[in-house]
Protein backbone atom coordinates (compact mmCIF):
# COMPACT_ATOMS: atom_id res chain seq x y z
CA UNK A 1 0.00 0.00 0.00
CA UNK A 2 1.14 3.27 -0.69
CA UNK A 3 1.74 5.54 2.27
CA UNK A 4 2.22 5.55 5.77
CA UNK A 5 0.37 5.17 8.84
CA UNK A 6 0.85 7.18 11.55
CA UNK A 7 3.39 5.19 14.08
CA UNK A 8 0.13 4.86 16.66
CA UNK A 9 -1.68 3.30 13.83
CA UNK A 10 1.02 1.54 13.05
CA UNK A 11 1.18 -0.23 16.57
CA UNK A 12 -2.46 -0.79 16.66
CA UNK A 13 -1.99 -2.62 13.51
CA UNK A 14 1.17 -5.15 14.79
CA UNK A 15 -0.89 -6.04 17.78
CA UNK A 16 -3.96 -7.08 15.75
CA UNK A 17 -1.90 -8.88 13.08
CA UNK A 18 -0.61 -10.67 16.16
CA UNK A 19 -3.55 -11.13 17.53
CA UNK A 20 -5.17 -12.91 15.12
CA UNK A 21 -2.10 -15.26 14.14
CA UNK A 22 -2.13 -16.29 18.21
CA UNK A 23 -6.43 -16.15 19.04
CA UNK A 24 -8.16 -16.89 15.59
CA UNK A 25 -6.90 -20.08 14.15
CA UNK A 26 -9.01 -21.32 10.97
CA UNK A 27 -12.05 -23.43 11.93
CA UNK A 28 -11.43 -27.50 12.02
CA UNK A 29 -14.89 -28.49 10.38
CA UNK A 30 -14.88 -27.11 7.07
CA UNK A 31 -17.96 -28.79 5.38
CA UNK A 32 -20.72 -26.66 4.16
CA UNK A 33 -23.37 -27.29 6.74
CA UNK A 34 -20.90 -26.15 9.46
CA UNK A 35 -20.04 -23.31 7.01
CA UNK A 36 -23.33 -22.21 6.75
CA UNK A 37 -24.39 -22.69 10.18
CA UNK A 38 -21.92 -20.35 11.17
CA UNK A 39 -22.83 -17.76 8.96
CA UNK A 40 -26.42 -17.69 9.65
CA UNK A 41 -25.13 -16.93 13.89
CA UNK A 42 -26.99 -13.81 15.14
CA UNK A 43 -24.85 -11.12 15.07
CA UNK A 44 -24.79 -10.66 18.58
CA UNK A 45 -26.89 -12.94 21.09
CA UNK A 46 -26.67 -11.90 24.77
CA UNK A 47 -28.03 -15.00 25.41
CA UNK A 48 -26.29 -17.62 23.65
CA UNK A 49 -22.93 -18.92 24.21
CA UNK A 50 -21.64 -17.35 20.87
CA UNK A 51 -22.80 -15.48 18.27
CA UNK A 52 -21.22 -14.16 14.82
CA UNK A 53 -19.03 -11.42 16.54
CA UNK A 54 -17.65 -13.70 19.44
CA UNK A 55 -17.41 -16.79 16.48
CA UNK A 56 -15.35 -14.41 13.54
CA UNK A 57 -13.81 -11.48 16.10
CA UNK A 58 -12.68 -13.72 19.08
CA UNK A 59 -9.41 -11.19 19.64
CA UNK A 60 -11.88 -8.15 19.93
CA UNK A 61 -14.97 -9.86 22.19
CA UNK A 62 -13.67 -11.64 24.67
CA UNK A 63 -17.13 -11.50 27.05
CA UNK A 64 -20.67 -11.84 26.63
CA UNK A 65 -22.56 -9.01 25.36
CA UNK A 66 -25.53 -7.45 27.72
CA UNK A 67 -29.31 -6.64 26.14
CA UNK A 68 -27.73 -3.16 26.07
CA UNK A 69 -25.72 -4.79 22.98
CA UNK A 70 -28.86 -6.00 21.29
CA UNK A 71 -30.14 -2.85 21.86
CA UNK A 72 -27.71 -0.78 20.34
CA UNK A 73 -27.31 -3.10 17.20
CA UNK A 74 -30.96 -3.10 16.22
CA UNK A 75 -31.45 0.70 16.05
CA UNK A 76 -29.15 1.00 13.24
CA UNK A 77 -29.64 -0.08 9.96
CA UNK A 78 -32.62 1.48 8.88
CA UNK A 79 -33.00 3.04 5.93
CA UNK A 80 -33.98 6.70 5.70
CA UNK A 81 -33.33 7.62 9.22
CA UNK A 82 -29.90 8.61 10.22
CA UNK A 83 -29.11 7.34 14.03
CA UNK A 84 -26.74 8.79 16.44
CA UNK A 85 -25.35 6.71 18.66
CA UNK A 86 -23.93 7.88 22.35
CA UNK A 87 -22.77 4.76 24.62
CA UNK A 88 -20.41 5.05 27.40
CA UNK A 89 -16.90 4.64 26.81
CA UNK A 90 -15.80 0.79 27.04
CA UNK A 91 -19.14 -0.10 25.69
CA UNK A 92 -17.72 -1.44 22.25
CA UNK A 93 -19.89 0.93 20.47
CA UNK A 94 -17.26 1.62 17.83
CA UNK A 95 -16.00 -2.15 17.94
CA UNK A 96 -19.62 -3.40 16.80
CA UNK A 97 -20.87 -0.29 14.82
CA UNK A 98 -17.83 0.61 13.14
CA UNK A 99 -15.52 -2.72 12.57
CA UNK A 100 -17.96 -5.72 12.90
CA UNK A 101 -20.91 -4.60 11.21
CA UNK A 102 -19.50 -3.39 8.26
CA UNK A 103 -17.41 -6.40 8.26
CA UNK A 104 -20.51 -8.62 8.74
CA UNK A 105 -22.93 -6.54 6.19
CA UNK A 106 -19.54 -6.77 3.27
CA UNK A 107 -18.97 -10.34 3.71
CA UNK A 108 -22.63 -11.17 3.63
CA UNK A 109 -22.79 -9.09 0.24
CA UNK A 110 -25.33 -7.18 1.82
CA UNK A 111 -23.71 -3.75 0.71
CA UNK A 112 -21.43 -2.38 -2.20
CA UNK A 113 -20.27 0.82 -1.49
CA UNK A 114 -20.31 2.50 2.11
CA UNK A 115 -18.65 5.54 2.71
CA UNK A 116 -16.38 6.49 6.37
CA UNK A 117 -16.29 9.52 7.79
CA UNK A 118 -14.21 11.14 10.87
CA UNK A 119 -12.72 14.59 11.40
CA UNK A 120 -10.11 14.35 8.64
CA UNK A 121 -9.91 11.87 5.81
CA UNK A 122 -6.79 10.02 7.69
CA UNK A 123 -8.29 9.11 10.56
CA UNK A 124 -11.36 7.67 8.52
CA UNK A 125 -8.70 5.64 6.76
CA UNK A 126 -7.83 4.05 9.84
CA UNK A 127 -11.33 3.09 10.83
CA UNK A 128 -11.49 1.60 7.71
CA UNK A 129 -8.27 -0.39 7.50
CA UNK A 130 -9.45 -2.41 10.62
CA UNK A 131 -11.45 -3.99 8.49
CA UNK A 132 -9.38 -4.38 5.43
CA UNK A 133 -7.26 -5.94 8.34
CA UNK A 134 -10.32 -8.95 9.34
CA UNK A 135 -10.66 -9.35 5.24
CA UNK A 136 -7.20 -10.11 4.35
CA UNK A 137 -6.33 -11.67 7.60
CA UNK A 138 -8.62 -13.27 9.67
CA UNK A 139 -8.49 -17.05 8.67
CA UNK A 140 -11.88 -18.04 9.66
CA UNK A 141 -13.68 -15.09 7.73
CA UNK A 142 -11.79 -16.67 4.68
CA UNK A 143 -12.68 -20.30 5.82
CA UNK A 144 -16.46 -18.92 5.64
CA UNK A 145 -16.44 -16.69 2.81
CA UNK A 146 -13.42 -17.21 1.05
CA UNK A 147 -15.22 -18.85 -1.74
CA UNK A 148 -12.40 -21.41 -1.95
CA UNK A 149 -9.66 -18.71 -2.43
CA UNK A 150 -8.41 -18.34 0.62
CA UNK A 151 -8.00 -15.21 1.89
CA UNK A 152 -10.31 -12.12 0.11
CA UNK A 153 -8.35 -9.88 -2.42
CA UNK A 154 -8.61 -6.29 -1.30
CA UNK A 155 -7.10 -3.48 -4.04
CA UNK A 156 -6.46 -0.07 -3.60
CA UNK A 157 -4.87 3.03 -1.49
CA UNK A 158 -5.78 3.72 2.20
CA UNK A 159 -8.28 6.20 1.65
CA UNK A 160 -10.02 4.19 -0.90
CA UNK A 161 -10.34 0.36 -1.71
CA UNK A 162 -12.03 -2.58 -2.91
CA UNK A 163 -12.40 -6.01 -1.95
CA UNK A 164 -13.07 -8.82 -4.24
CA UNK A 165 -15.93 -11.70 -2.56
CA UNK A 166 -15.74 -13.77 -5.67
CA UNK A 167 -18.73 -14.83 -7.83
CA UNK A 168 -21.29 -16.49 -6.08
CA UNK A 169 -24.85 -17.36 -6.63
CA UNK A 170 -27.97 -16.52 -4.10
CA UNK A 171 -30.94 -18.77 -3.64
CA UNK A 172 -32.75 -17.29 -5.58
CA UNK A 173 -29.82 -18.51 -8.54
CA UNK A 174 -29.04 -14.73 -8.86
CA UNK A 175 -25.18 -13.54 -8.74
CA UNK A 176 -24.73 -12.12 -5.87
CA UNK A 177 -22.94 -9.02 -4.96
CA UNK A 178 -19.42 -9.60 -5.80
CA UNK A 179 -17.50 -6.37 -4.71
CA UNK A 180 -17.51 -3.99 -1.76
CA UNK A 181 -16.35 -0.39 -2.13
CA UNK A 182 -15.17 1.29 0.97
CA UNK A 183 -14.28 5.31 0.83
CA UNK A 184 -12.99 7.81 3.77
CA UNK A 185 -14.08 11.22 4.22
CA UNK A 186 -13.18 13.98 6.51
CA UNK A 187 -15.43 16.58 7.88
CA UNK A 188 -16.06 18.76 4.66
CA UNK A 189 -15.36 16.94 2.26
CA UNK A 190 -18.78 15.85 -0.20
CA UNK A 191 -19.81 12.24 -1.22
CA UNK A 192 -22.02 14.10 -3.15
CA UNK A 193 -21.84 12.49 -6.76
CA UNK A 194 -19.58 9.54 -6.06
CA UNK A 195 -20.42 6.37 -7.83
CA UNK A 196 -18.66 2.73 -7.84
CA UNK A 197 -19.41 0.74 -11.08
CA UNK A 198 -23.41 1.35 -10.75
CA UNK A 199 -23.78 2.05 -7.52
CA UNK A 200 -23.99 5.46 -5.61
CA UNK A 201 -23.15 4.81 -1.20
CA UNK A 202 -25.33 3.06 0.55
CA UNK A 203 -24.25 3.49 4.12
CA UNK A 204 -22.31 6.19 6.00
CA UNK A 205 -20.50 5.20 9.26
CA UNK A 206 -19.23 7.89 11.50
CA UNK A 207 -17.34 7.88 14.01
CA UNK A 208 -14.27 10.32 15.97
CA UNK A 209 -16.41 13.26 14.22
CA UNK A 210 -16.05 15.05 17.51
CA UNK A 211 -13.52 16.22 20.12
CA UNK A 212 -14.05 18.07 23.01
CA UNK A 213 -11.84 21.80 21.41
CA UNK A 214 -14.55 20.97 17.97
CA UNK A 215 -17.47 20.79 20.95
CA UNK A 216 -16.63 23.73 22.80
CA UNK A 217 -17.04 25.89 19.11
CA UNK A 218 -20.22 26.29 18.41
CA UNK A 219 -19.63 27.30 14.28
CA UNK A 220 -17.74 23.73 13.43
CA UNK A 221 -20.52 22.12 15.82
CA UNK A 222 -22.88 23.86 13.24
CA UNK A 223 -20.63 22.94 10.22
CA UNK A 224 -20.54 19.04 11.39
CA UNK A 225 -24.44 19.24 11.04
CA UNK A 226 -24.48 20.89 8.33
CA UNK A 227 -21.89 18.70 6.58
CA UNK A 228 -23.99 15.33 7.44
CA UNK A 229 -27.86 16.83 6.26
CA UNK A 230 -25.95 18.64 3.41
CA UNK A 231 -23.54 16.66 1.93
CA UNK A 232 -23.64 12.92 3.35
CA UNK A 233 -26.95 12.15 3.66
CA UNK A 234 -27.54 13.56 0.23
CA UNK A 235 -24.74 11.91 -1.19
CA UNK A 236 -26.23 8.62 -0.21
CA UNK A 237 -28.54 6.48 -2.39
CA UNK A 238 -31.84 7.23 -1.95
CA UNK A 239 -33.45 4.04 -1.55
CA UNK A 240 -30.64 2.73 0.48
CA UNK A 241 -29.52 5.64 2.71
CA UNK A 242 -28.40 4.18 5.98
CA UNK A 243 -26.50 6.77 8.28
CA UNK A 244 -24.67 5.90 11.68
CA UNK A 245 -22.90 8.11 13.77
CA UNK A 246 -21.06 6.82 16.78
CA UNK A 247 -19.64 8.86 19.61
CA UNK A 248 -20.49 10.46 22.97
CA UNK A 249 -21.09 13.60 24.68
CA UNK A 250 -18.96 16.39 24.69
CA UNK A 251 -21.54 19.29 26.13
CA UNK A 252 -24.09 21.46 25.16
CA UNK A 253 -24.52 22.40 21.83
CA UNK A 254 -22.56 18.90 20.42
CA UNK A 255 -23.41 16.41 17.71
CA UNK A 256 -25.54 14.27 19.92
CA UNK A 257 -27.75 16.77 22.08
CA UNK A 258 -28.17 17.97 18.15
CA UNK A 259 -29.15 14.42 17.60
CA UNK A 260 -31.55 14.38 20.64
CA UNK A 261 -33.10 17.54 19.36
CA UNK A 262 -33.68 16.04 16.20
CA UNK A 263 -34.96 12.35 17.45
CA UNK A 264 -38.03 14.45 19.40
CA UNK A 265 -38.94 16.18 15.77
CA UNK A 266 -41.15 15.06 13.10
CA UNK A 267 -42.07 15.09 9.22
CA UNK A 268 -44.73 15.52 7.46
CA UNK A 269 -45.83 11.56 7.54
CA UNK A 270 -45.07 11.36 11.49
CA UNK A 271 -42.08 9.72 11.27
CA UNK A 272 -38.93 11.05 13.35
CA UNK A 273 -36.16 13.12 11.95
CA UNK A 274 -33.50 11.21 13.24
CA UNK A 275 -32.81 8.21 16.19
CA UNK A 276 -31.62 9.00 19.09
CA UNK A 277 -29.75 5.94 21.12
CA UNK A 278 -28.27 6.68 24.85
CA UNK A 279 -26.58 4.47 26.87
CA UNK A 280 -24.91 5.76 29.92
CA UNK A 281 -23.08 2.93 32.02
CA UNK A 282 -25.00 2.82 34.92
CA UNK A 283 -29.21 2.92 35.31
CA UNK A 284 -31.09 2.79 39.00
CA UNK A 285 -27.68 2.64 40.33
CA UNK A 286 -26.43 -0.35 38.87
CA UNK A 287 -23.68 -1.26 36.11
CA UNK A 288 -25.72 -2.16 32.71
CA UNK A 289 -22.51 -4.84 31.55
CA UNK A 290 -21.43 -6.14 34.53
CA UNK A 291 -19.20 -8.22 32.68
CA UNK A 292 -17.13 -5.40 31.07
CA UNK A 293 -17.07 -2.84 33.75
CA UNK A 294 -18.61 -3.71 37.76
CA UNK A 295 -20.60 -1.57 39.91
CA UNK A 296 -17.38 -1.12 42.08
CA UNK A 297 -14.95 -0.63 38.44
CA UNK A 298 -17.50 2.07 37.79
CA UNK A 299 -17.59 4.23 41.24
CA UNK A 300 -14.10 4.28 41.14
CA UNK A 301 -14.15 5.78 37.90
CA UNK A 302 -16.66 8.01 38.88
CA UNK A 303 -14.71 8.64 42.06
CA UNK A 304 -11.10 8.90 40.23
CA UNK A 305 -11.66 11.09 37.30
CA UNK A 306 -14.16 13.37 38.94
CA UNK A 307 -17.70 13.90 38.17
CA UNK A 308 -17.21 16.45 34.71
CA UNK A 309 -15.77 13.61 33.10
CA UNK A 310 -18.19 10.98 34.41
CA UNK A 311 -21.09 12.99 32.90
CA UNK A 312 -19.69 13.54 29.57
CA UNK A 313 -18.25 9.93 29.06
CA UNK A 314 -19.89 7.70 31.72
CA UNK A 315 -23.26 9.02 32.30
CA UNK A 316 -23.46 10.65 28.70
CA UNK A 317 -24.72 14.34 30.23
CA UNK A 318 -24.99 17.54 27.45
CA UNK A 319 -25.19 19.99 30.25
CA UNK A 320 -22.44 21.43 32.28
CA UNK A 321 -23.38 20.55 35.68
CA UNK A 322 -21.14 21.44 38.85
CA UNK A 323 -18.96 19.40 40.60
Amino acid sequence: MPGKWPRTHEQARDRILAALERDVPPFEDLGEEAKAARRALPFVDPGAETDWCRTYLPHYVDRPFSRKHRQMVDAVGEVGMPTFVAAFRGFGKSVLLSLARPLHRIVGREVPYMIYGAQVQSLASQLMDFVRLELEGNRRIACDYGAQRGALRVEGREDAWTVDLGRQRNEKGQWALQWARLEAFGIGMSPRGRRFRQWRPWEFVGDDLETAELARNPEREKQLWDWLYDEVLPGLDRDHQVLTAVGTAFGPGCMMERAAEAAKKADPAGRPLARFVRIPAMEGGRSVWPEGATDAQLLRIRAQQGMRNWNRNFALIFEDLPE
